[in-house]
């Protein structure tokens, strides 16, 4: 494997696993300092991202200008933000098959915490969505919250499109 096919591959596992931390709010992450500027700092890069890449892709800025950004306001070096965005244009589906994800495990731990009460724990929910490693989230849904987890989550997503 090429060293750059392994650096995406870092990347993307990276990016897999900011996008099962919480969103940015007080009660998911008291008490995990070092949790909190990560999330931070993710949260700010995937809303960022997500500016350039519609912005981008409706031709409203150009590459250059969307490499300036990432650039000025992320403190990306000129490689990593012609990188990112050479990432976004020859593998469009990536960040929409992230956002799929987002919503799913969304969905799940909101049946969970309505499902367990003062029980759940967020802790312990994204322990069990990390448990299983890099395999596909509806096979970690089933496996570690079970067939009606899963069953809930398929339809909840689907009755949104």
């Amino acid at each position: 494997m090429l060293l750059k096919d392994r650096l995406w591959r870092a990347l993307r596992i990276q990016i897999d696993v900011g996008l099962h931390v919480e969103e940015w709010n007080p009660d998911s992450i008291k008490g995990f300092v070092k949790k909190e500027i990560s999330s931070l700092q993710d949260e700010v890069w995937k809303r960022f991202m997500a500016n350039v890449d519609v912005n981008y892709k409706l031709k409203e800025w150009g590459y250059e200008r969307a490499k300036k950004l990432l650039m000025d306001e992320l403190r990306f070096t000129e490689e990593a933000a012609e990188a990112d965005l050479d990432w976004y244009i020859e593998q469009p589906t990536v960040p929409l098959s992230y956002a799929v994800g987002w919503k799913m495990i969304n969905i799940l731990r909101d049946y969970e915490r309505e499902k367990l009460g003062k029980k759940f724990s967020l802790y312990n929910f994204h322990k069990k969505l990390l448990n299983q490693g890099s395999i596909g989230l509806p096979l970690v849904i089933e496996k570690e919250f079970g067939k009606k987890a899963l069953k809930v989550v398929y339809e909840e997503f689907r009755s949104e499109l």
